[in-house]
């Protein structure tokens, strides 16, 4: 799945809550030949392997990933020349990835946006969603989902049997 002509690679994982991102995330990780990161704004409400949302620190929680992933692609760029950086957060609209494009530009590095597959389902997303985000919200993702010209969508569903 990856083009190995390109040694750092970026790729911003996009869809609404339970669509598969983690699992894709992983996936993308465990087959890079190379030092790979995953990171998602999820990652600064787990505290001692708990999950537990506070929506009023949901901006300084975009604040610490995006802090991270600056952090990862620096220290890859003065250590390892195969590099792959994974972001999966929802992004649902263009201006909530562009702090990420910024800094993969800023570094050299090439940049995919991965949708999970669709079409999405409301139902199902809601069973599957680990966080337990409402269904509103989900309703409210998938209707303010803006596609971007560079999405392309995953297609190994095999990925979700696992």
């Amino acid at each position: 799945y990856f083009r190995h002509n390109c040694m750092k690679e970026l790729i911003l994982l996009r869809g609404p809550s339970g669509s598969g991102k983690s699992t894709i995330a992983r996936n993308l990780k465990e087959n890079f030949s190379g030092r790979g990161t995953h990171h998602e704004t999820d990652e600064f409400f787990v505290k001692n392997g708990v999950y537990s949302f506070v929506p009023d620190l949901l901006k300084d929680a975009h604040a610490w990933n995006k802090s991270t992933v600056r952090r990862a692609i620096a220290e890859a760029n003065q250590q390892w020349e195969n590099t792959l950086i994974v972001v999966s957060n929802t992004f649902i609209t263009h201006w909530e990835m562009g702090a990420y494009l910024e800094m993969a530009e800023q570094y050299g590095y090439n940049i995919r946006m991965i949708r999970t597959p669709g079409p999405w389902d409301i139902d199902v997303l809601f069973k599957l969603n680990k966080h337990g985000v409402p269904m509103e919200t989900l309703r409210r993702q998938i209707s303010k989902y803006e596609p971007h010209e560079k999405d392309e969508e995953w297609t190994d569903l095999s990925i979700f049997n696992k």
